[in-house]
């Protein structure tokens, strides 16, 4: 059986012609135009496969200066950004589920000196653990918290993303 494939990319163009030459090779084959909408197919489906240009736009936080209410919900929004990458990578790759803070930063979009603060508070609240590389892995109750909350959180940043 062939691998699955979900292919992000802005351009419907480029979506196209990569679904239609991978289909005709015989591959499962999704495609998106967002970070946003890749977010939510990795989180209810697993893919072998994914493929984006752009990958720091896959994760990249949706709503930041202007658009977020405060400090406080900017970093509220960054700890489910952070928790929903792990969760992805948990269901993406089993076997490896561990993500470096570096990798973090590349993912979110984010510097490692704001995700500190994140990382802190995600362990504390026993959503995430460090291994003695470093590395950040998300637990069951990170998880837990990721599946009620995703639906929620989901729908306020896409309304806060489409105001002026």
């Amino acid at each position: 059986m062939k691998p699955s494939i979900l292919i992000v990319d802005d351009e419907a163009g480029v979506r196209s012609a990569l679904s239609g030459v991978l289909r005709d090779e015989g591959y499962g084959v999704e495609a998106v135009e967002s970070g946003e909408a890749c977010l939510d197919r990795v989180i209810r489906a697993q893919y072998d496969v994914i493929y984006s240009r752009h990958r720091q736009e896959r994760w990249r936080l949706v709503t930041t200066g202007a658009t977020a209410e405060n400090d406080f919900e900017t970093e509220q929004i960054l700890r489910l950004t952070v928790l929903e990458v792990l969760y992805a990578r948990r269901r993406t790759e089993p076997e490896n589920p561990a993500l470096s803070p570096l990798d973090l930063e590349s993912l979110t979009g984010t510097p490692r000196e704001h995700l500190e603060f994140t990382i802190w508070y995600l362990i504390q609240k026993k959503f995430v653990t460090r291994d003695d590389q470093s590395r950040l892995t998300i637990t069951v109750d990170g998880v837990d918290f990721v599946e009620k909350n995703h639906g929620d959180d989901m729908k306020r940043r896409l309304t806060a993303v489409n105001q002026p």
